[in-house]
């Protein structure tokens, strides 16, 4: 009580001329230090622009739908949506504040070019970024002016009067050095023409954008497109370790992907190691890096497949698929599409829709077989089209129509007797969308639709002696018939773009496969078909047709055989035009066309003027022979020339020599030996001895009748004949 008592009478006033130099951060200098800065909130503060431009009546409904998204990425503290001050409209940017800087960091990068609607995509930018642009302090950089570069006539080699096509062919592939040559080639009547070459024009192999425009080659330091009348450089895209591009089907953007290589090693060290890689798509004609993906080795090429248009692009996830579209490059409608149990998907060739393999998961307790359904699903509605349940399927193949037209299911199921494959083709065209099927009884190896209107597809069925190619047709009012067969021993078939030929072969896919190099020209329209041509191309390892159908190329890899690489052109009917031998030969590619605007009126046209138009190629023909034979001729009177020319030196070069030596007297006189002048002389050696033994007796001497006769005595007489 006395200290309280002391305390109360106590006075803590100070006195009047008291003066406080201690100032509160001073005082309390580890309570100031933790005091938040406003610079610290800045970091979690991003800068959503391109937003719609609300009045205030709609301004509530902006901020719930617009906030829905941004939490997404994490616990959003604040909303904040300038607007104008005489409208009280929004301006369409928006500051959005998260609890944590590594949230605003997700949120920059996941919002960065994403639809909100059909007309606005969001921009970020980071509020930080903002006030070192506003700061005194940041130096200003003037970007450069670029000048604009002239690709030249991409499209230019198409003006060719006599629609020559062009092919590119890498050789003289050594894997240890890592050395080759790539030349790219005009296919002419009877003899090629080199329009460009260069050694080590790529690092692995080279790609054709799917309408020719440009020429790909890959390299460690990123992919470079070459193109116009000289094949001149005209954009290089970054990235290290390229082994796999591709193109949109417009040849508007440009997909460069990682090399598996490395991680591949680093994997059979490490099979915990699956290392991701970037798989990077870019904008043809600015050079823009639209989207960068992570994918990993168990990922199978190519990662992502494009509708025909190049509208949409998609990637199969597990239980899922991701269907992007252009130019936006975000997820279509915001979310994956989710497919359980998908395996695989083909766009169609024709529309924006894809089909689709889907395997249910069986229950446990489920005794019945859970059927594998085939679904066609329409982009960007996700309606369902078609649907097809398949029992007992083990594996299962699409097969497209060129046209858009039909797809064919090839559905294989393995029984006690062999693998029975069944096809089933969708038509497509009306809202119903039939199935036909057809049963294969045999083992069938090949399948290819002939890429016309005609609804006609081949087959490879059968082994040994009893393997043919095999040809139906789809009927009008429904149903699958067989048109006709022809004994084969092929495992490859490949029709003409123009349709009605079929190249059949025999090819040689690994270095221990067996290979005659048999090749057979099939004629389907013939009634019944019949095999135009037979011939052969040993180790052949591979044959494509140009795009016009009038050429067919055959050829052999050095991956399969080292000697005697050579590129064979023969016409669609069989006959070889040229055979030219290329060194380790590692890659064989026409170069495609643009798709064709010919109507079938036009058609009908040319073929009932088809003799105008012959006589008029045949000339051509003619003409063409004659200028290589004459090209021929002055190539090789040019050759004789130099070659005499190359002798008159060395004559000349001689008679110096002659005369030096003979001024130090140790050069024989060539000049004065008469050539004419010639010694005999005569060589004498046995051939063969023969013993005749002579008697002095008469009577012996009669038995002797054939030898000489001898009268000193018997003696052994050796005789030489």
């Amino acid at each position: 009580m006395a200290i309280a008592n002391d305390l109360e009478d106590h006075t803590f006033s100070d006195p009047e001329d008291f003066v406080d130099d201690i100032n509160d951060e001073e005082l309390l200098q580890d309570f100031y230090a933790k005091k938040p800065k406003e610079d610290d909130f800045h970091k979690n503060v991003i800068i959503v622009d391109n937003l719609p431009q609300v009045p205030p009546e709609k301004l509530e409904k902006l901020k719930t739908v617009a906030g829905k998204t941004f939490k997404t990425y994490g616990e959003v503290l604040d909303i904040y949506f300038p607007q104008d001050s005489s409208t009280n409209t929004t301006k369409g940017f928006a500051f959005v504040e998260y609890k944590t800087a590594q949230q605003a960091e997700n949120a920059l990068k996941g919002l960065q070019n994403f639809k909100f609607d059909s007309k606005h995509f969001f921009s970020t930018v980071k509020l930080t970024d903002i006030d070192e642009f506003c700061s005194n302090e940041a130096e200003i950089v003037v970007p450069e002016k670029q000048e604009f570069k002239n690709p030249g006539d991409i499209y230019g080699w198409l003006l060719d009067e006599q629609a020559r096509d062009h092919y590119a062919v890498v050789y003289n592939f050594d894997e240890h050095r890592q050395t080759n040559s790539v030349a790219i080639n005009q296919n002419n009547y009877s003899q090629s023409v080199t329009l460009a070459e260069k050694m080590n024009w790529t690092e692995t192999t080279v790609l054709w954008s799917p309408r020719g425009a440009y020429l790909a080659s890959m390299h460690n330091k990123g992919a470079a497109l070459w193109g116009n009348s000289n094949f001149e450089k005209l954009m290089r895209f970054k990235h290290d370790g390229v082994d796999f591009v591709s193109f949109s089907p417009c040849e508007t953007y440009l997909i460069v992907s990682f090399s598996p290589c490395e991680t591949y090693l680093i994997t059979l060290k490490n099979p915990a190691l699956d290392r991701p890689g970037d798989c990077i798509i870019w904008e043809i004609l600015t050079g823009q890096e639209k989207r960068r993906f992570q994918v990993s080795l168990s990922d199978s090429w190519p990662f992502f497949k494009w509708s025909h248009d190049g509208k949409y692009f998609a990637r199969k996830g597990e239980d899922i698929l991701q269907v992007y579209e252009t130019p936006s490059f975000g997820l279509l409608d915001k979310q994956s599409l989710k497919i359980q149990g998908i395996q695989s998907f083909e766009w169609s060739p024709k529309a924006n829709y894809f089909i689709c393999w889907i395997r249910p998961v069986k229950k446990e307790d489920s005794l019945n077989d859970v059927p594998d359904k085939v679904s066609v699903i329409e982009v960007p509605s996700r309606r369902e089209l078609c649907t097809k349940s398949m029992f007992f399927v083990n594996k299962l193949l699409f097969h497209w129509h060129p046209l858009g037209d039909y797809c064919c299911v090839q559905s294989d199921l393995r029984g006690k007797k062999g693998v029975n494959h069944f096809l089933h083709v969708f038509t497509f065209g009306s809202k119903e969308i039939p199935v036909d099927l057809q049963e294969i009884k045999e083992t069938m190896t090949e399948f290819a639709w002939e890429p016309t209107s005609s609804a006609r597809f081949i087959t490879l069925v059968g082994e040994g002696a009893k393997a043919a190619a095999v040809v139906f047709g789809l009927q009008k009012g429904g149903g699958i018939r067989q048109i006709g067969s022809i004994e084969s021993q092929a495992n490859f078939v490949a029709w003409s773009p123009i349709g009605r030929y079929a190249l059949l072969a025999q090819l040689k896919n690994s270095k221990q496969a067996p290979s005659t190099g048999a090749i057979e020209f099939l004629d389907t329209d013939q009634d019944p078909m019949v095999v135009t041509t037979k011939a052969e191309h040993y180790g052949v390892s591979g044959a494509e047709w140009d795009p016009s159908g009038r050429y067919c190329a055959t050829y052999n890899r050095c991956l399969f055989s080292k000697h005697d690489n050579q590129v064979a052109i023969w016409t669609f009917q069989g006959r070889r035009l040229q055979q030219n031998r290329l060194d380790s030969l590692y890659q064989f590619a026409w170069r495609p066309r643009p798709p064709r605007f010919v109507t079938q009126e036009q058609k009908d046209e040319i073929k009932k003027n088809f003799k105008k138009f012959q006589n008029k190629f045949e000339h051509q023909d003619k003409m063409s022979q004659s200028k290589t034979s004459k090209e021929l001729l002055e190539k090789r009177r040019a050759m004789s020339k130099t070659f005499n020319e190359v002798m008159e030196r060395l004559k000349v070069k001689l008679s110096s020599v002659k005369r030096a030596m003979e001024a130090q007297r140790t050069f024989e006189e060539i000049d004065d030996v008469d050539q004419t002048e010639k010694e005999e002389e005569v060589i004498q050696f046995v051939v063969s001895q023969q013993v005749i033994v002579c008697n002095d007796n008469s009577s012996d001497s009669n038995n002797n009748s054939g030898g000489n006769k001898m009268t000193n005595g018997t003696s052994a007489v050796p005789v030489a004949e």
